[in-house]
């Protein structure tokens, strides 16, 4: 999804938006007790090898058979110990609001009973929220949802600005919108990721001395509540 996402933001600067339908994620962390060698540890544990004809795994010789040796699922298992899908996911939405991305999650599955299910649907809340899009996310109404996400991309207004704060440092810059119209409700972007003085060197782009341009602008919601 990552890739998705720069490959968004080297399109246009103007604001993209994804709808993603998905039940949501369970963020495996690093573990490595997966990275531990099964040979010696298990005795009397057949081999494991999958038939290369079938995709099934048996246990016959992996090796006669043609299909993955031991320090081929050896390798595999040491790779997948190292996963880590909580820091990739807390990463997403600074990269998406940096390419100008905003995620409109959608779960099909409708309610849900609470549970790791449910856990997994707060990733689609904290990739909308972050991201200035709407989670649609427990309820049985998707119709209504998919008129939400019509409405909610059909009826903005686009924010640039100055930012004051010249440093080159990647940190989170929070916005903060603010109207003196009275009995407007508004929805803005939280904030952003400002760019590093590496990431400027390695574009190949000089640092300015002006005040650099927020090239993700908040996208801004005003309606009467």
């Amino acid at each position: 999804m990552s890739a998705m996402v720069t490959f968004l933001g080297g399109i246009r600067e103007e604001r993209k938006a994804v709808i993603v339908v998905s039940g949501g994620w369970h963020l495996f962390r690093p573990n490595a007790r997966l990275a531990r060698p099964l040979r010696g540890r298990v005795p009397g544990l057949p081999p494991i090898g999958v038939d290369p004809r079938t995709g099934k795994l048996g246990t016959t010789d992996p090796n006669s058979a043609g299909g993955a040796s031991l320090a081929e699922c050896d390798a595999d298992r040491a790779m997948l110990s190292q996963l880590d899908n909580a820091r990739d996911f807390q990463r997403l939405p600074g990269l998406a609001n940096r390419a100008n991305v905003s995620f409109y999650p959608i779960d099909p599955a409708g309610l849900r009973l609470t549970g790791m299910m449910g856990r997994n649907l707060d990733t689609l809340r904290v990739l909308a929220d972050e991201t200035d899009g709407l989670a649609i996310v427990g309820t049985n109404d998707l119709s209504g949802g998919a008129k939400r996400i019509t409405d909610d991309l059909s009826s903005y207004y686009v924010l640039g600005y100055y930012s004051t704060n010249t440093t080159l440092d990647g940190g989170y810059r929070r916005i903060t919108v603010r109207v003196k119209r009275p009995g407007v409700h508004v929805r803005a972007r939280r904030g952003y990721l400002a760019p590093a003085a590496a990431e400027i060197a390695s574009a190949g782009r000089a640092p300015r001395r002006r005040r650099p341009w927020n090239r993700a602008p908040s996208r801004t919601h005003w309606r009467h509540s």
